[in-house]
Parts: C-alpha cells; structure tokens; sequence
C-alpha cells in the first residue's frame, strides 16, 4: 500500500506540473491583423517579402576572425528576413545606386589580445516598396572587443547597422535560456512515445544561445538522475530561477520539484524555497506540507519572485522576497471553500500587478491581480483553454497559450483582456516568452506528436516566424529571453 500511495502521489504532482509545462509542438502561421503601434510599418510577409540590399565588406588582418564575424552578422541579419546579402572583401568593389553598403575593418592587437572594429554604413538610395529610402550614416563607429568573444562583436555590429536602416532597436546582443531533454532515445522511445511533457523518466539540462540560434552553451548539466525546467532570467541576468527534481535525493522529501536559483557570476544554485519556508505554509493546506514549488518569475525589480505551490491536489499562488526572506500567499482566500490550481503568475510592468491562471471556474483562464493578491479580475471568458500568460515589457500586453478544437494557439491580448489575437497555431505551440523591446515572442514548437520540439520566433504582428537552430537534434522547450547578451 505504500509504494501505491507514493507511486499515485508521484502521478498527480505530474499532472499538476503538466498543467504548467505540457510541451512540444507548433503548426501554420496566421497572417491577419494590425500591425503594433511600436513597429515601423515594414512589409513583413510571410511568403513575400521586400528586402533591403544589402553589400557587406569585410577587411582586416586575421582571415580567421574576419570570417567568423561576417558569419554571425550574416547569420543575425538573414533571420529577419529584411535582407539580401551579398559579401565582398574589397572596399572599391563595384555595387549599385540601389545597395546599402556596409563597409568594416578589423584589425587584432596581437599585444592585449583586443579586436577593433571600425565599420561605417555609406550612402545610398535604395528603391523599396515603390518608395526611394536614402540610409545616411557616414560616420565611422569603433567597436573593441576581446578576442575570445568574437560572437558579442559579430553581434554589436549587427545591432548598428540593423537599427541604422530599420529604425528599430537590435537584439542581437540578447540571449535565449532553454531546456534541452537529454532523455536516453531508446527509453523514449520505448516508454515515453505516447507521452508529451515532464515524465518520469524524462532527463533534462539548461541551455542558453544567441537571439541568431548561434554560440550555444550549457548552463547546468544533470547527471542523468534530475529534470530540469522553466528557466526565467532576473532583470539584471545575474541569476536564473529554475524548478528541478532529484531522482537521487536521499530523502522522499527531496524528490520532489523545487524551485532554485542560479548564481550567473558564481555558478553556483541554491533553493529558494527551503524546509523552514514550507513549514510555516502548512496552515494554509489544512495543515499538510507543501509537497512542490514551481513556475517562478523574477519582479522587475529582481528582488522578489511569484510562484506557484501545491499540496493535495491544489495549487496556490506565493510571492518570496529573496532580500528579507518573506513569503505571501496571494491567492489564499478561494481554499476555504473550493480547490482550484492557480498557477502560471507573472508580474506586470512597475508594480501594476499580477497576471496568472486558476481553474476555479471549472476550465483554466487568465486573471490579474495587485501584488498584495486583492482586486482580482477574469480576463478571459471565451471558449478554450487559457494558460501561461506572460507581460510584455511595456506592460501594455499579454502573451499566452490557447487550446480549443484540438488546436493550441499563440495569442496576444490588451492588459485589459480586450483585442484577442491569433499569432500561431498548430498541433501545440505553448511558453510564450516577450523579447526584451516587446517585439518578438519565442515559444515551445513542434510540427507533429512524434517530431521534437524546438524553440521557434514570431513577431508580435504574427507575420514573420522562425525557428533557432540548436546544436543537436533532441527536443528543446521552456525559451526565455535575457535582457542583454553580457551576462
């Protein structure tokens, strides 16, 4: 009876936790709606697209080098598909009145070990749209960098001469944290092909790449034994919250998820939410212990988190101030008189609140509420599964994940729940994540049950989507973007 009661207490924490990550798979784009007030008007098509011209000229002492950065501005410019590319290595090479020339020299003292980069973006008319643009940036810019982080300048450069002729602001100086499962392929196979998701015997570590899809590196690896998941950066990208599970853990109180986070700078975890922290909660489950944390996301402060926490086949919402180790149960009033999973929180841009998921109305919807738990308010009232809302930077929308008609969607919608929009469907698309300028949304994509996920782009029009590149072929979900690319 035992090993019954701890094999089905094991089962419902899967659940829950699949409520708040289900995982892997994407479908069609939808190409209908306004363009965002905060994007210049620029014809993004899906099939058809108007492209600059785009002549970019490299020089410099190290062929080596040299390649390596017209690689990642390349690489970094292509994505957006607003470019066409041709490159050359002679500054006096012959180009047309319609290109926008890029010229750039490198040069590496050998000495400190420094790259400089002097580049400059020449006049030029270009005829796009049946409209004459003229790019006028003849200035030079100097860019130094160290030579064993090649990618940051190949990335520095893009953002200048990106924001140059778009106007808008580059990410290319951003990273994307992701999970990667490392789950042994004949034991997925074997036991876990009619299964999406954490499962038991899923193995996980976190990972981090360029906004491109290029210099890939692992964060925190498991031995095998542990899962890893929802990775959030802080504000300032010196810390990243992140649930993990111990297979290993000698005592029954361990192998369960908590959430933990991870010093950028000392490489070093800790968890957030300890025994002494989930003790002093027991009142607020009838007095039984907390038995997981998870689904953490730093304020904009960096000071707090607001999580999620279950025990008996509920799941409340917390906030934890990492300062001065106080812990608030925000969603506490609902207990006395129904169970409900509340789950999924975020905060709202400046303190303006809270955005999360409860099924107290019998199907998940999205809610906002103040910081302190009081004034809440249903958003959404619609046919459909609503989950992992998510602010965007400016505070003034939501990203979320829908499900209806066995088809799941990403969606935006106003703070206030107005103005619902469709960005991408498919068989499962879901862990909607905003870039830092509230442009681009990165989410979990898969095209089918049995293909693997991948951490794919669209931007916030739903007109222009993408998929990163990663280095091996296992599935990746649970994207998050950093604020910058100097973590």
């Amino acid at each position: 009876m035992k090993n019954t009661s701890t094999s089905s207490a094991k089962s419902k924490l899967l659940f829950l936790l699949s409520v708040y990550v289900s995982s892997f798979t994407f479908g069609f784009l939808n190409i209908s709606g306004k363009v965002y007030q905060d994007i210049p008007k620029i014809e993004i098509r899906s099939n058809k697209i108007s492209r600059y011209k785009l002549n970019i000229k490299f020089n410099g002492n190290d062929e080596s080098v040299n390649n390596t950065i017209s690689h990642v501005v390349v690489n970094n410019l292509e994505i957006t598909k607003l470019f066409n590319i041709y490159t050359t290595h002679d500054e006096d090479s012959q180009s047309t009145t319609r290109d926008i020339e890029f010229y750039c020299n490198i040069e590496i003292n050998k000495n400190s070990n420094i790259i400089e980069a002097r580049a400059k973006i020449k006049d030029a008319k270009h005829k796009r749209s049946g409209k004459s643009n003229i790019v006028h940036d003849d200035q030079e810019f100097v860019i130094n960098g160290k030579h064993n982080d090649i990618h940051l300048l190949g990335h520095k450069i893009s953002n200048h001469i990106f924001e140059t002729i778009t106007n808008m602001k580059g990410l290319f100086d951003t990273k994307i944290i992701y999970v990667e499962d490392t789950t042994d392929k004949t034991i997925r196979k074997e036991k876990c092909k009619n299964e999406t998701g954490i499962n038991s015997n899923t193995n996980t570590r976190l990972a981090q790449m360029d906004f491109g899809g290029t210099n890939h590196s692992y964060i925190i690896k498991s031995s095998g034994n542990g899962i890893f998941i929802s990775p959030k950066y802080s504000p300032d990208n010196t810390k990243i919250a992140y649930v993990a599970f111990d297979r290993n853990a000698k005592k029954d109180k361990d192998k369960v998820f908590n959430i933990h986070i991870y010093d950028v700078k000392k490489k070093k975890s800790y968890i957030a939410i300890n025994d002494s922290i989930t003790k002093a909660l027991t009142k607020h489950f009838d007095g039984k212990v907390p038995q997981m944390s998870y689904a953490p996301r730093f304020s904009h402060d960096g000071n707090s988190i607001v999580f999620a926490m279950v025990s008996d086949g509920t799941s409340a919402i917390y906030s934890y101030d990492l300062v001065n180790k106080k812990i608030c149960i925000l969603t506490k009033h609902r207990y006395n008189t129904k169970k409900a999973i509340d789950t999924s929180p975020c905060y709202i841009k400046d303190g303006k609140g809270i955005v999360f998921t409860s099924d107290k109305y019998g199907i998940e919807q999205i809610f906002t509420m103040d910081i302190d738990g009081k004034n809440e308010k249903r958003l959404t009232y619609k046919r459909g599964k609503y989950s992992q809302p998510v602010s965007s930077p400016n505070g003034d929308l939501i990203a979320f994940t829908k499900q209806q008609n066995n088809q799941f969607y990403i969606c935006t919608m106003d703070i206030n729940g107005r103005n619902e929009k469709e960005l991408v469907s498919g068989y499962l698309v879901e862990e909607p994540c905003f870039s830092p300028d509230g442009r681009y949304i990165a989410f979990t994509y898969a095209p089918n049950s049995m293909a693997y996920s991948r951490i794919a782009v669209v931007d916030i029009t739903g007109r222009h989507m993408f998929i990163l590149k990663t280095p091996s072929d296992r599935s990746c979900f649970s994207p998050a973007w950093s604020n910058s690319y100097e973590l």
